[in-house]
């Protein structure tokens, strides 16, 4: 990655991704015996990884809900693509979608999925029924313009309008297991890697949340590693001013339209970014800017610190 007096933002390529239209009709209801069984797994699961949720949303009949960051939509065929606001994901599955307590379970031989839906996203929980299920399991997205997905030091994957938190996985035992994601352009792939004295099945979890500003506007999210940190301070504390700041901010977006959209959030705040990136070099840890896109100017734009 270049460094140097033009700082680099998490954004990159434009991605084009064609994905299956998701079209309303009802999931089936009258969950199966496997189905329940990967529901109720999963809900153990993530008990041990994350703890009792305290939030719960729950889908409709119709595969949908709504939340802070857009209408999540499961269609009743797997094989199309599960929608999130401005995001399409597909699973690799095929098949019926079934309801089961407000989850969405596809059941697979090998693999099953379970979708939740949460106040701010979704949790996509696929569930290694034995050895034999492939422990590579790769998502193909759908996102805006201009974004491209990025992974993180700390194992997170940057969607720009939202992002996957770091995975984990665990087994039957509740044992963590190790996993990682890897990004090749535009599809996730979460690669789980069980030692000998794993139990199955195994949940392996992707959680998808969004960027917003002030907990319910959906924002896209820069955020600078530590070194690109550095530089966005060295070049904007002495003395610049907005609009060539924000300029200087903004320079490594290659889409222009999420360019004009980043460079009027961070000039109309320009000065509390000085603050957060002053904060982020002092403390050792990173910028992060949100602003809205396309560009509504009453809420343009937000700055703060996050971990590296």
């Amino acid at each position: 990655m270049k460094t140097g007096s033009k700082v680099l933002a998490t954004l990159a390529v434009t991605l084009s991704v064609t994905v299956a239209t998701w079209a309303p009709s009802l999931l089936t209801a009258g969950a199966s015996a496997d189905a329940r069984d990967a529901s109720a797994v999963t809900a153990d699961a993530v008990a041990v990884a994350v703890g009792a949720e305290s939030e719960q949303t729950s889908l409709t009949a119709s595969g949908s809900v709504s939340t802070s960051l857009g209408d999540l939509k499961v269609p009743a065929d797997a094989s199309q693509a599960i929608t999130l606001g401005p995001l399409a994901v597909n699973l690799p599955a095929t098949g019926a979608t079934e309801l089961v307590g407000g989850d969405a379970v596809v059941t697979g031989e090998d693999t099953s999925f379970v979708v939740d839906a949460l106040p701010d996203g979704l949790r996509i929980a696929s569930v290694l029924n034995s050895a034999d299920a492939d422990h590579s399991i790769t998502y193909e997205l759908g996102l805006p313009a201009g974004v491209t997905p990025k992974l993180k030091s700390d194992g997170s994957v940057d969607l720009g309008v939202a992002s996957f938190a770091t995975p984990w996985a665990v087994d039957a035992n509740g044992k963590e297991v190790a996993t990682e994601y890897v990004v090749t352009g535009s599809t996730v792939t979460q690669v789980v890697t069980p030692d000998a004295d794993a139990v199955y099945p195994i949940v392996a979890d992707p959680r998808v949340s969004g960027c917003l500003i002030g907990g319910w506007y959906p924002a896209m999210c820069i955020t600078y590693n530590r070194q690109e940190t550095i530089n966005a301070y060295n070049s904007i504390a002495w003395g610049i001013g907005a609009a060539a700041g924000a300029a200087e901010l903004c320079s490594g977006i290659p889409s222009a339209p999420v360019k004009i959209a980043c460079k009027a959030g961070v000039a109309l705040i320009f000065y509390t970014v000085i603050d957060s990136a002053r904060n982020a070099y002092n403390s050792g840890r990173c910028l992060q800017i949100r602003f809205t896109y396309p560009a509504i100017p009453a809420i343009l734009g937000y700055s703060n610190v996050v971990n590296c």
